[in-house]
């Protein structure tokens, strides 16, 4: 599962073969953890989206990188 850039502009969900155009979102929710530590600590953002089909994926964006977390259906 990957997150895309559409034709027009806007956000896709790809999931194998199948693409889904994204209607509505939320987010983002900002994760700081060991913010005490220089070299582990982390930042991320939670973004949920909803599909044109109703599904909805949970993504986090670490590090310029999009990752899916969870699938709703």
């Amino acid at each position: 599962m990957r997150l895309v850039g559409g034709s027009g502009g806007e956000g896709e969900v790809a999931e194998g073969n199948e693409i889904y155009g994204i209607v509505d979102w939320a987010g983002p929710w900002i994760s700081v953890e060991r913010w005490w530590d220089e070299a582990g600590g982390s930042r991320e953002a939670r973004f949920q989206f909803q599909a044109d089909d109703t599904r909805a994926w949970l993504f986090i964006l670490r590090e310029n990188t999009w990752l899916a977390e969870a699938t709703y259906d």
